[in-house]
């Protein structure tokens, strides 16, 4: 008798020798699956292993462009996805709400657009602070020290935050150049208002065995264009009607009346003040010193265009570092990356204009009566100086462990 085991083995031994080889042309049945849909997946994934449209602008692409500081230029030139009114630059005179205070916005489809330097965020400009705009001021970067731009051109916010909704701006500056390499450009207009650019660039690298420097500094000049310099923006007329010599009775009809032009002044044709005589508007328009109107005319008359900057006035310095160290080969590199930049701006609006009820009696009103008036003191116009400075210092190990 066998025991069960032995028995068992025996027969898986007797089946394999009589049972007939497979036939090597024997085909397996192909089986067709139904169609379905993935809708989510449990298969772990690296966040930057996602696909994702990125351009990437080189030094070559950098330099097609023949501008050498303004990297806002450079990316409205290569890449026209830039444009809009969230794309203001150092050419743009703006002031307000929309004010940069002479800086540089990037604007991927006038969305929020992060901007990186070597992958690591930057504080963003300070003119939020006085109701301008809260962004990453790329005119603080020099173009003559950067390597390379990745342009995400996709929202990233998922990964980045809402900063991120338009899309990422990674900027790389040069941190292996070996040699010397300088530049510069002069540019002008022939045309009314003198307009000239001017900028300069030097960079030199070193490369030795365990030790890399990199060094850049850049120098730029603008002169401004006032808007009556390009008659595309001048006359600017029709605008306003906030000057000095407007006046009405009340402020709910303004202006009903206007200063006859060869007086500064009603005092030099009446009495004002205290000694007033006329009792109204009314008898001042008979005697010939204000002439009846309303807004279109006065406005008509009143040219913005030589008190307002078309493109700003600005200077920029700025200057960059980075050297590696080897400290274990192909192991650990001690790094650090070092940027400065100073940046100043002029631009220019028409005087302030004010409209105040002028009471009886007061010095300059040439009625019995109240008025209301429009001042606008036009040889002192608005003038806005801005200057950003920018220091960062980085540095770190990397490496392989």
């Amino acid at each position: 008798m066998l025991c069960p085991v032995l028995g068992a083995s025996l027969f898986t031994a007797a089946m394999a020798q009589t049972a007939p080889a497979a036939s090597p042309t024997a085909k397996t049945p192909e089986i067709t699956l139904e169609k379905f849909v993935v809708t989510g997946s449990n298969i772990p994934t690296a966040v930057d292993a996602l696909a994702a449209p990125v351009t990437i602008l080189g030094r070559q692409d950098l330099e097609a462009t023949g501008l050498d500081t303004n990297l806002l230029e450079v990316l409205q030139k290569r890449m026209p996805i830039f444009a809009g009114n969230g794309n203001l630059g150092v050419s743009n005179s703006n002031v307000g709400a929309n004010s940069t205070a002479g800086g540089s916005q990037a604007s991927l489809r006038n969305l929020s657009t992060l901007v990186l330097l070597n992958g690591r965020r930057l504080a963003d400009n300070g003119s939020n602070a006085r109701g301008g705009r809260s962004f990453v001021d790329l005119n603080q970067i020099p173009l003559a020290a950067v390597q390379s731009i990745e342009v995400l051109t996709d929202g990233a916010s998922a990964i980045y935050g809402s900063d991120a909704i338009g899309g990422v701006i990674n900027i790389k500056l040069r941190s292996d150049f070996n040699g010397v390499e300088v530049g510069g450009r002069y540019g002008f207009s022939t045309k009314k208002g003198d307009y000239e650019e001017r900028s300069g660039y030097l960079v030199a690298g070193a490369k030795r065995p365990g030790i890399g420097l990199t060094v850049s500094a850049t120098w730029s000049e603008v002169t401004p264009l006032y808007q009556s310099d390009r008659s595309i923006s001048s006359p600017i007329v029709g605008r306003t009607a906030t000057i000095s010599g407007a006046v009405s009775p009340t402020s709910a009809n303004f202006p009903t009346h206007f200063l006859r032009a060869d007086l500064v002044s009603p005092s030099r044709a009446v009495p004002t003040g205290v000694n007033a005589t006329a009792a109204n508007l009314a008898a001042l328009q008979a005697s010939g010193v204000y002439g009846a109107s309303a807004f279109q005319p006065i406005a008509d008359s009143f040219d913005l265009s030589p008190l307002v900057t078309l493109t700003l006035e600005s200077e920029k310095k700025a200057a960059s570092l980075a050297t590696t160290i080897t400290l274990i080969p192909d192991a650990l590199d001690l790094f650090v990356q070092g940027l400065y930049s100073d940046s100043d701006s002029f631009s220019q609006l028409a005087a302030q204009p004010v409209t105040a009820t002028v009471p009886v009696n007061s010095p300059f009103n040439p009625t019995r009566s109240s008025l209301f008036a429009a001042f606008r003191y036009v040889p002192a116009p608005r003038q806005f100086v801005n200057s950003a400075e920018l220091k960062r210092v980085v540095s770190g190990v990397r490496g392989k462990f």
